[in-house]
């Protein structure tokens, strides 16, 4: 059932159809994609063998059958200048160093929604290349809790005819709004300050809106 880094391409059962149709546009100003699907999948396995956290990995899931499973994926609006811009969509994310070490986000995940600012390509120059998105995803656990995943990722590339060198920066925050526990309503904007204030520092403690 897991099949790496595929996202809503995931088979629980014996058989599994999973059909979509792709619509991309782009122009100076406009990035637009659209990704409609419908996955029929038909005797789905149930697997109770794992304990713990891992109870949650895609082989170990606990399927709760709904025929069919309709959505959208990797589907986006985005405005942006030269490949800098803001955009809104229902996507999966890969964020890592690496295919199967270091990840911060990972694909095999479906799409969420997620809010971005940054680059939507790669700005070069000569054999120079740099890059970076901020992100926000809220979601809500399974108790019902609003949580948001923040986080911000930039890139530097040397290129040259033999060679790539990259060096890059990620700083990702999981929070929620736990006001029971602080008296405070926590929001997106609350989630999008710990990504940036401070920028290169890591005491969190004495800002305003957050508590031990």
């Amino acid at each position: 059932p897991n099949i790496d880094n595929s996202a809503e391409i995931y088979a629980s059962g014996r058989y599994t159809n999973f059909s979509s149709l792709r619509l991309s546009y782009y122009n100076n100003w406009l990035i637009f994609e659209l990704e409609p699907y419908i996955r029929n999948q038909s005797d789905p396995i149930i697997n109770f063998s794992a304990d713990g956290t891992y109870s949650f990995n895609n082989n170990y899931y606990k399927l709760v059958e709904r025929e069919p499973d309709t959505g959208l994926r990797q589907s986006q609006i985005a405005l942006h200048y030269n490949g800098i811009g803001l955009g809104f969509g229902n996507m999966s994310h890969w964020w890592s160093p690496g295919f199967h070490t270091g990840i911060v986000l990972s694909s095999n995940a479906p799409s969420q929604k997620t809010i971005t600012i940054g680059s939507f390509k790669d700005i070069r120059w000569r054999n120079i290349a740099i890059g970076g998105q901020f992100i926000i995803i809220p979601y809500k656990s399974r108790d019902k809790t609003q949580l948001y995943f923040s986080g911000i990722k930039s890139h530097l590339k040397y290129f040259s005819s033999t060679t790539e060198i990259s060096v890059g920066l990620y700083r990702t925050f999981l929070s929620g709004d736990f006001s029971q526990f602080t008296g405070s309503n926590w929001t997106i904007n609350d989630a999008a300050n710990l990504v940036i204030e401070p920028l290169f520092g890591q005491q969190k403690s004495n800002l305003d809106y957050t508590k031990p």
